[in-house]
């Protein structure tokens, strides 16, 4: 069966995002995705998330990768797997890097699937590469290509003091990171949540040869614009 691989960087132009996201619902629609989320069957709905993904992303310049897909001989899209860029830093140096998403390939073209996880893995020579994929096939796949495992992340919101309320915790489960009171002391008092990224007045620069995201203003401002939840 013939097919080919098509690499997509930005800047993507309406008509691909349009094609891509009625491909991804008419997969969900065809129960082809075991754990669907509420949407997930809307074109509309995966054209915001790419839009989220690439055009209000601050982190994606130009010629980013941004999806791998998957053509049978017709032209006609049968499997995709999308880039959402996001940089890293160490010691005050940029680390571009990509997060997948969105791995979706007809069942008649899975043969195929390997074909593309090798086409992205190249992308690692250039940047840091991240999969978050809840999938047991997958984990064995990238424990294969010498990906480096990492345990479930564990985040922490503390308590502050409101006028006239007495301290209470914040505790609640986003995907599969948790979060959990902490001692009450570990935050400042001079500390405070806030929806508006233009109330951060500095981001500190650490220096401790650890890799993190990088984070910013436009940085903080994309995160908090994405999803229906509200962030603080």
């Amino acid at each position: 069966m013939t097919y080919e691989i098509e690499e997509l960087r930005s800047p993507p132009g309406a008509s691909i995002i349009q094609e891509i996201a009625a491909f991804l619902a008419s997969f969900v629609r065809s129960g082809q995705l075991s754990n669907p989320l509420p949407g997930d069957d809307q074109e509309d709905r995966w054209a915001k998330r790419m839009s989220w993904w690439w055009l209000l992303n601050p982190y994606c310049t130009a010629n980013s990768p941004l999806a791998i897909i998957l053509r049978d001989p017709g032209a006609k899209i049968v499997g995709f797997t999308g880039f959402i860029p996001h940089d890293y830093e160490l010691d005050g140096n940029v680390v571009p890097g990509l997060m997948t998403t969105t791995f979706f390939v007809s069942e008649a073209y899975r043969g195929k699937a390997m074909s593309m996880v090798l086409r992205a893995e190249r992308y690692a020579r250039d940047f840091h590469l991240v999969d978050g994929s809840p999938s047991e096939k997958m984990k064995l796949i990238l424990d294969r290509l010498k990906y480096e495992r990492f345990s479930v992340e564990t985040q922490y919101i503390y308590c502050v003091r409101q006028a006239g309320l007495a301290p209470r915790a914040v505790a609640s489960r986003i995907g599969s990171a948790v979060l959990r009171q902490g001692p009450r002391a570990a935050f400042r008092q001079s500390s405070r949540f806030t929806h508006q990224p233009d109330d951060v007045v500095s981001i500190p620069s650490r220096r401790d040869d650890k890799l993190r995201k990088r984070v910013t203003r436009e940085g903080l401002s994309w995160f908090m614009a994405a999803g229906s939840e509200t962030k603080r």
